[in-house]
């Protein structure tokens, strides 16, 4: 790291103890990454079969210089990536400094982790260590990222030498930045001070005291600010804990000077709640979960302003954001509010290792969660929420497509990733949709209940409108799943007093379980023993047991108990670890302030007959 102008390539099994490490310089154009170039198949003479190496499909682009170079290994949705820890305090581990005739500028981090000693809360001015510190430079690029641990910040961004002078001067992006706590003050994820500039977007931010926060102290002119965007803040941290105070906003902006009334009082040095600020701040397209305290607060005068638009907010807007007595240019463009996107989650596998991914749609931005047990990574920026929304692979590319229909037309976005491409005008509303293999073609065909009763199938560009049966039934009564083994989707009701099904959505009414006549309205189709039928699923909330009838066909019978506060959050059908059999993925919703708290998964097989812990982090 102290050699300009060069490359460092982490691999993906290094993790490396920094204790008793302080300070280490990154100097101008060093680039660190996690992972290393892809290696290509090498040729080799006819008699001597080709030598693989990671395939390059699985690689990701980095730029590096002018070029982009496929990257294999490293921090991916699916592996953690190579590792940079302490057990010590430094402050900072690592810096990157343009200041005092230090030349420092044009550093890239990109693809590992940074991890410091402190995961819960520490107390006291001597329980302080930060990760990366930036002061002045310019083109600094953090992507890609696990930063955890710092109890005063994980990253920092300073402007002692006053040469940044936007924004653009560092970009901290698609990092996960979570446990950065301390007890009455720090504990930040980007700490933006001293006149930096930073933009900080589609990062992951959970368990930190502040997720952004800037300031300036003392006499000073009005100097730096921050653009967060497309961020998503969960629901752990703010956890604040001292002067009676419990929880503090997550998004910060305090000021110079620490005011009563108005009336600068020294003694309450460390609240900053007045004065002068930064120049500029802009939030904007971010989606909150966290309800502890505000989303964002403004505790200083910045010269322009602080400006707040399309986010999204899970209380009122007086509840998500605020200023302090005396302060002013806050401007409030349109946000969502009351909008909570927490639990609601949907099922496919995005990334195409097999295992099903749980899908999250906060009102502005879509992320997924690779197998359900790793952390958020951003996919695209949309307002569609999960039920406008529907998942398969609707042109048999062996893909997952998110699905909606806008205005009279239906459209696809291919992996969540790419632009809304259309399937053509229908002018059939999506409250009139559901999905499934009716012809038992590995293509998801869409099923229709219009109006009148009659049910039809359609997959455009392969087969157009084909009458099934009807039914006087509305469609929420209706269930969906393969009851008897031949890869077609049958439909599913109480009717008349008794289980009916309708083989592949063609027969009349059929019995398939007279001996249950129970509401399916809270229930989950899911082959849950591997066996290749479905079986219906509930939580019974008067015994506290979840419960099954093995294909549709038997009696109610007891899976697991399982207590009512572990399923506040979701109940997903998916096979996440890869297993026969779909499992059962619950997820507690009470918010927490320290490491392992009610927001964990716990996954329930056949194989185990149990609920085990499930999931690297809190969801």
């Amino acid at each position: 790291m102290a050699q300009p102008n060069t490359t460092i390539y982490l691999a993906s099994n290094v993790d490396m103890d920094l204790s008793g490490e302080d300070g280490l310089y990154i100097l101008q154009g060093v680039t660190i990454i996690g992972g290393e170039p892809c290696q290509m198949t090498i040729r080799m003479a006819s008699s001597v079969a080709p030598q693989p190496t990671a395939p390059v499909a699985a690689a990701r682009m980095a730029i590096i210089g002018p070029v982009a170079t496929p990257i294999c290994g490293g921090r991916t949705a699916q592996e953690p990536g190579p590792r940079l820890y302490t057990t010590t305090r430094p402050n900072p581990l690592l810096q990157i400094r343009c200041d005092s005739g230090d030349v420092s500028g044009n550093v890239r981090l990109e693809g590992f982790r940074i991890q410091g000693p402190d995961w819960e809360p520490t107390d006291g001015s001597d329980l302080l260590e930060r990760g990366i510190v930036i002061n002045s430079c310019t083109n600094v690029d953090i992507g890609n990222m696990e930063l955890s641990g710092w109890s005063d910040s994980a990253i920092r961004v300073l402007n002692d030498a006053n040469i940044q002078t936007d924004p653009d001067a560092v970009h901290v992006h698609d990092s996960f930045i979570h446990h950065n706590q301390h007890l009455g003050s720090e504990g930040y994820g980007v700490d933006v001070s001293v006149g930096g500039w930073a933009t900080v977007s589609r990062n992951v931010f959970d368990f930190n005291r502040h997720a952004v926060t800037h300031g300036l102290i003392g006499p000073a002119v009005w100097r730096g600010g921050y653009t967060a965007t497309q961020n998503l803040v969960l629901k752990g941290g703010g956890y604040h804990g001292k002067n009676g105070i419990s929880y503090v906003q997550q998004f910060d902006v305090h000021g110079n000077y620490n005011c009563v009334a108005g009336l600068i009082v020294a003694a309450l040095s460390g609240v900053w709640n007045c004065g002068e600020s930064g120049v500029q701040y802009n939030i904007t397209q971010n989606a909150f979960q966290y309800t502890s305290d505000k989303s964002f607060l403004l505790r200083g005068t910045p010269k322009i302003g602080a400006f707040l638009s399309d986010n999204v907010f899970p209380k009122s807007q007086s509840d998500s954001v605020g200023a302090t007595d005396g302060t002013s240019r806050l401007y409030l463009g349109s946000n969502t509010t009351n909008f909570d996107s927490f639990g609601n989650y949907g099922v496919c596998d995005f990334n195409g290792d097999g295992h099903d991914d749980l899908f999250l749609a906060t009102g502005n931005s879509w992320w997924y969660m690779s197998s359900a047990k790793s952390q958020w990574t951003y996919l695209n920026s949309d307002s569609d929420t999960i039920d406008q929304l529907a998942f398969g692979d609707f042109e048999g590319t062996g893909g997952c497509d998110v699905f909606a229909v806008h205005g009279d037309q239906w459209v696809i976005s291919r992996g969540g990733t790419g632009p809304w491409q259309s399937l053509g005008t229908f002018g059939v509303p999506f409250s009139q949709l559901r999905f499934g293999h009716f012809t038992g073609s590995p293509r998801t065909e869409i099923f229709r209940r219009d109006p009148t009763g009659q049910w039809s199938i359609i997959s455009p560009g392969f087969f157009g409108w084909t009458p099934l049966q009807s039914s006087s039934l509305p469609l929420d009564q209706l269930r969906f799943g393969d009851f008897n083994g031949k890869g077609t989707t049958d439909v599913v009701a109480s009717v008349s007093g008794q289980w009916m099904v309708s083989w592949g959505g063609r027969t009349t009414w059929q019995p398939l379980n007279p001996n249950v006549s129970d509401s399916l309205a809270s229930t989950v189709v899911a082959d849950l023993d591997g066996k290749g039928t479905d079986d219906i699923i509930r939580y019974n909330g008067s015994t506290y047991n979840w419960e099954v009838s093995v294909g549709g066909r038997t009696t109610w019978q007891q899976l697991v108990p399982q207590g009512l506060p572990d399923l506040k959050g979701a109940c997903s059908s998916a096979t996440s670890d890869g297993s026969t059999g779909a499992q059962l993925l619950t997820i507690g919703g009470a918010d927490f302030p320290f490491v392992g708290g009610p927001r964990r998964g716990h996954l329930y097989s056949r194989a185990t007959s149990s609920f085990t812990p499930y999931g690297m982090y809190a969801y």
